[in-house]
């Protein structure tokens, strides 16, 4: 598959945020968020997780293009419902992605607290071809999302949310406007637990 192939799947040059979908060997999906390194070649970090754990035993992980905030926001978070997975060769897939690539993955790197793993792209699909302008809102929230899952309590990190929810109540439509308001409160309650 070319560069091109891999563009027209939404992976361009740079980071491409997606949802990666991947199954423990047991057959359990998750998903959850991670950029997709492509720099000449195509490169995933995974810090300790489940989607890494997962990876360590299948050695595959799809790269879910999908524009939808919510999404971002409750993988980024939490778990998504079993019946928003579908299943490409017995490997889960987002329903409601625009499109996926299955990737294998093949170790690169093992560091003390992550790993790099090589990805080398084995299928593709699209369910749709959308068109779309870019929303900062929706920026906002991947960018909110990934502050909360390093959450820390200080002044510098809630100013930091209130920033994005600004641009989110500016720019963002009633999805991106809802993802926010899940990533503030699940980012206060991690706030608070920690």
């Amino acid at each position: 598959m070319t560069p091109e192939d891999l563009s027209s799947y939404g992976i361009g040059d740079g980071i491409s945020e997606v949802i990666a979908t991947t199954q423990s060997s047991s057959g359990k999906p998750n998903a959850a968020p991670v950029g997709i390194i492509n720099r000449g070649e195509l490169l995933i970090r995974l810090y300790k997780s489940r989607t890494l754990s997962n990876v360590l035993e299948t050695m595959k992980i799809a790269a879910n293009i999908c524009a939808d905030a919510m999404i971002f926001a409750i993988t980024a978070l939490g778990d998504i419902d079993d019946e928003k997975f579908t299943h490409f060769r017995g490997f889960p897939v987002l329903k409601d992605a625009d499109a996926w690539i299955l990737f294998r993955c093949h170790m690169r790197e093992r560091a003390a607290n992550f790993f790099v793993f090589n990805l080398e792209p084995i299928a593709m699909h699209a369910n749709r071809k959308r068109v779309m302008a870019v929303n900062r809102g929706f920026n906002a929230v991947i960018e909110a999302a990934i502050l909360a899952t390093r959450a820390k309590n200080t002044e510098k990190s809630v100013k930091m949310m209130e920033h994005y929810k600004r641009i989110v109540d500016k720019c963002g439509g009633r999805r991106e406007k809802d993802a926010m308001n899940f990533v503030i409160s699940a980012f206060r309650r991690i706030c608070d637990e920690r």
